[in-house]
């Protein structure tokens, strides 16, 4: 009755609310209906700086999405007593939201990171909302943004690592999804990036994908199982020689333990066993062979003959190379790391057992 006789909706009253606003606070639904279509502004704020968007992810609101077509802006709140849209949307989950949300918004990388971003997701919500997020992220045209930032800052190796910490082998389809739309948008992979995903998920299909993508080399750490498969600028042994002489450093020795499915280098076991370590690395060393095996060292300088027969400089061109060769597949498969050569003799004992 009262908007009959032009009483006007967007009156603001005690700490800035509107009787649009009030209603939200209230809950009361029937009220919403009457008044959205009367709202000349989603974006007035309370005295406290809460914004009807916010009142009404807040309050669980059946209205957000005619605020956020009606124009409200969904984009951080800078300050630390503001309150962010992207926030709430952690806070009070609702994919459907999540979406119009993140198809609005303009994605700031100084702000917040992908790495952080997911980080808030994973640290905040359940699993299968989680996955619905980042399937979202996935699957909109927001992306360009992402990866001027990832590029940039070149930290998508953090973005591998949060999914890691997470939820290891049930986010490596997605992680590959997420990773394969940024390469469509132009980001190229770092070795960072490839050493991570290794490290976490081994010889996996998108592991697989970025071998055939152009790697960016950044900074100067030692060489890890990754670098001997998709480093084609120095032999495996000049590789390995590197890693000798940093061989006491402790985040390297899962590096080693990996490596040893791959090759067996003398100098480097006597350097580890020389720590004098009783750990899981020695371990296995002790339960392999001492000399590479023929097949090692056929594969090495096979791999060595591709490269300058053909000019090979790069991981891409190494692996499309080998791809078209007229070859055994199990070949392939040894010369492009996929197939392991060394198993120690425990795996083998363990396999015995249970089969008697």
């Amino acid at each position: 009755m009262l908007l009959y006789y032009n009483a006007d909706a967007n009156l603001k009253g005690v700490n800035s609310l509107t009787p649009f606003m009030k209603a939200i606070i209230a809950k009361n639904v029937e009220i919403q209906a009457v008044l959205v279509d009367y709202v000349d502004d989603f974006n007035i704020e309370t005295y406290d700086h809460v914004s009807t968007l916010a009142l009404a992810i807040s309050n669980r609101s059946p209205f957000v999405e005619e605020i956020i077509l009606g124009g409200a802006d969904v984009n951080y709140a800078y300050g630390y007593d503001l309150i962010d849209t992207f926030s709430l949307c952690l806070q009070y989950p609702n994919p459907k939201t999540f979406k119009l949300v993140w198809d609005r918004l303009k994605y700031d990388g100084d702000d917040m990171s992908l790495g952080s971003i997911l980080w808030r997701i994973s640290g905040t919500l359940r699993k299968e909302i989680f996955k619905q997020y980042i399937d979202i992220i996935i699957d909109s045209d927001n992306l360009n943004p992402v990866v001027d930032s990832v590029s940039i800052a070149e930290d998508y190796y953090m973005v591998i690592v949060r999914f890691c910490d997470f939820f290891h082998q049930l986010s490596i389809d997605q992680l590959t999804k997420l990773t394969c739309r940024l390469l469509c948008y132009g980001y190229v992979a770092t070795s960072f990036d490839m050493s991570k995903i290794f490290l976490h998920y081994g010889y996996c299909e998108l592991f697989k994908i970025m071998l055939h993508m152009d790697i960016k080399f950044i900074g100067r750490r030692p060489p890890d199982t990754s670098r001997l498969i998709y480093d084609l600028n120095y032999k495996i042994s000049n590789l390995l020689d590197q890693l000798v002489g940093v061989v006491n450093v402790e985040y390297l020795h899962n590096t080693i333990y990996q490596i040893l499915d791959y090759c067996i280098y003398p100098k480097l076991l006597r350097s580890y066993i020389e720590l004098d370590r009783d750990d899981y690395v020695t371990f296995k060393i002790l339960h392999l062979p001492k000399v590479p095996s023929l097949l090692e060292l056929a594969r090495n300088k096979c791999r060595e003959h591709i490269i300058e027969k053909f000019n090979v400089r790069s991981s891409r061109q190494f692996y499309t190379v080998i791809r078209h060769m007229d070859l055994n597949r199990v070949y392939k498969r040894i010369l492009s790391f996929e197939q392991k050569l060394y198993f120690p003799s425990y795996v083998y004992s363990k396999k015995y057992n249970k089969c008697t």
